[in-house]
Parts: structure tokens; sequence; C-alpha cells
């Protein structure tokens, strides 16, 4: 008689169970899955309930940075993995792969999967203590990794080489699954609008997504071509450290020529408006802005870092610049500014990549396939 089993989901913010797990968790249940949740930040689960997911919630705040704080957590987390008894637990992002991979060296009867969906600031910002702390989480994810035998999702292959060449992982047991793919009949551009050229930036306010670069390219365009339209669909992001002032917000929404749209849950509808969409963010797993941004049939600019090289294929569906530098930035914004048919050509190139690389169902089926595989080697041993 098989053995049932039932998978935990350890994620980082209980929107991101909605918005890049849920295909997964309805495909793992209608598999037979038993699927339980839980976040390491505060947030509202109502819409995971009403989805029918078991969600465990073990955090009653937005991150604090607290040593306390994050000692209750993980005390929090432990009951949850003696409570749920999962066969197999998929820890998603740094924060929540720590903190799984330390607390699943105490329960060596379940399998686990991790997915490294993007490094975060330890592994963008050079500041000494960020260094130092790096180095720290190296030493940590080395031993956790390697004891517990886990199994790996990279989203990048920048991502799988530094992990792999620094011996951070073991090398037999992990693979490159390129984000969380992309609903391509819900993100289409079938309704795509090309009267005007609209530039778009679909991300959280923060340094580290190159929201600053992205103002200054703006108002360098907007000196040249004061009828293109400029929109920020994402809100300031209280737990990032590089997160912005409300103040420089306010400030900024004085500039006529950007609209600041906040958090959006229509995103289909705000890039079958936008023409072009631009991310200068320093460093990705596998952003599902642009992945979206392509089904949408928009022509794509981002930065030559790990996770955008992937999507972005630079003159093909769009322009790649260095990071940090606005005016790269604004010189690729005129270039599809000033020709209409090469910008509405690229959109549809990278219409074709999301069709190809990055459909939802493609990227469940790899993902579940690989938690079959990490749960069979675990049985013969």
């Amino acid at each position: 008689m098989n053995k049932k089993k039932v998978l935990l989901i350890v994620d980082n913010r209980v929107e991101y169970l909605l918005s890049h797990r849920y295909s997964l968790i309805s495909e793992a249940r209608r598999l037979g899955y038993e699927v339980h949740a839980t976040t390491l930040t505060d947030g509202n689960v109502d819409k995971l309930i009403d989805n029918g997911i078991l969600f465990h919630p073990i955090s009653k705040k937005r991150r604090t940075g607290s040593v306390i704080d994050e000692f209750v957590l993980l005390l929090n987390l432990f009951k949850i993995f003696r409570t749920v008894k999962p066969t197999l637990i998929h820890n998603i992002t740094i924060r929540s792969i720590l903190y799984g991979g330390f607390l699943s060296c105490f329960r060596r009867k379940c399998s686990i999967v991790n997915s490294f969906t993007g490094l975060g600031y330890i592994f963008t910002d050079d500041k000494f203590i960020v260094n130092l702390l790096r180095r720290i989480v190296g030493v940590f994810l080395k031993y956790t990794l390697i004891i517990n035998g886990a199994g790996n999702i990279f989203q990048n292959r920048d991502d799988y080489n530094l992990f792999v060449g620094n011996g951070w992982v073991a090398s037999n047991k992990n693979i490159i699954i390129r984000g969380s793919g992309v609903n391509l009949n819900k993100f289409n551009c079938i309704n795509k609008k090309f009267n005007e050229v609209v530039i778009l930036y679909p991300a959280r306010l923060i340094e580290h997504k190159g929201i600053y670069e992205f103002i200054e390219a703006a108002r360098i365009v907007h000196n040249d071509f004061p009828d293109v339209k400029f929109m920020v669909a994402g809100d300031i992001d209280t737990d990032n450290p590089t997160a912005i002032d409300s103040k420089i917000l306010n400030e900024w929404r004085k500039l006529e020529f950007i609209d600041f749209l906040g958090h959006r849950d229509d995103m289909p509808s705000i890039f079958n408006n936008a023409s072009i969409v631009c991310l200068p963010t320093y460093r990705e797993g596998m952003p599902k802005s642009l992945i979206e941004a392509a089904a949408s049939g928009c022509a794509l600019i981002s930065t030559d870092v790990p996770g955008c090289r992937e999507i972005v294929e630079d003159g093909v569906n769009g322009f790649l610049v260095p990071p940090r530098d606005p005016i790269a930035l604004a010189e690729a914004m005129c270039k599809l500014i000033t020709d209409k048919k090469r910008c509405k050509e690229m959109g549809m190139m990278a219409r074709k990549t999301a069709e190809k690389e990055y459909s939802v169902e493609n990227i469940v089926s790899l993902t579940l396939s690989f938690y079959e595989e990490v749960l069979n080697s675990s049985s013969t041993k």
C-alpha cells in the first residue's frame, strides 16, 4: 500500500502562494498530495482559505529583524513540522531554505526540496557586513543542504553554477526550472494597444529592483520625449532593507509624467496597456514580472544580470543594459520609442519566448516530476 504523500510548502510571503504557487498546489492536490502551506511573514490569508489551501499561520507580524522574533518564528515552524508530519517539505526563498533546512536536520524521515527563487540583497550588496553575512550563509547552506540530502531547484544557470561551484550543494540532486510559469491565457496580447508609448516598471519599490535607475532614466527620456508615459506598478516593501523611504516616494509622485499605481491585482490589463516593460534589477532568480510581460507581448528592457539574461535576448525580444546605469537604460528606452515597428516586433518575439519556455503547465509538470525523483531517491536509502 502506497504511503500518503503529505507536502508542506514553506514560502516567504502569503501573497506568493496565490500568485506564484497556486497552480502547483492545485495540480499536486489533483495527483493525490495532501498539501499544507505556511509563510514566514504575516498577511491576509482569506483568499488562501477560500481556495481550499490548508494554511498554518506561524507569524503574527511583518518582519522586524529582531533575534527574539526570528527565534519564535523558528520554534513555530518546528511545531508545524511536528503537527503536519510531511513526507516532503518544499522550502522557497533563501530565508525559508535556511530555517527549513536547519529544522529538517531534526526530522530525517522527510524529503526536502529547496527552490532558490532569488538570492536577495545579501548577494547584491557589497557592504562589509553583508559580505560577511554572505560567507556565513554559504557555510550554513553547505552544512544543512548536503547533510539533509535536499533536492534543489535553481531558476537560472548563474545561481546553479554559483552553488555547485562553491560546494554549497551536492552535485547530483539539482535541477534548473525557470521560474513559476505564466498562464498564457490570462496574460496575452489579444487586446494589445500600440497607439502610444507606455513604459512600465512592475516591481516592488526597493533599491535592488532598480527603481532609482528607472526614475532617473524616465527623467532623461522625458526631456526629449515629453509625450511618453511612464507607469510604476508596485508598493514599498517594508520587509526589505533596501526599501525606498516614503518621503522619497511622495517627492516622486509630484512628477506629472509618471503614474504611480501602487500594488495592482489587475496586472494582465496593466501589461496590455504597456508597450515596453522595464526591470533594471541588480539580480534575480527568474523575474515573474518579465515572464508575464513577455506573455503580454511587451518589448523588454532589463539588466544583464542573473535571471534577466535568461529571458531577455538582447536585440531580439528586448534589450539588456548594465546594472546601476540609468543613462544606458534611457538609451535603450529611446531606441524603442523612436522605432515603434521594432518595439512591436520585439513584443511579439517576447510572446513566442513565453509560449516556448514559460507556460505554467510545463513548469508545474517539471516541479512535480522533481518531487517524485526526490521522494524515490529518499525511499531507496
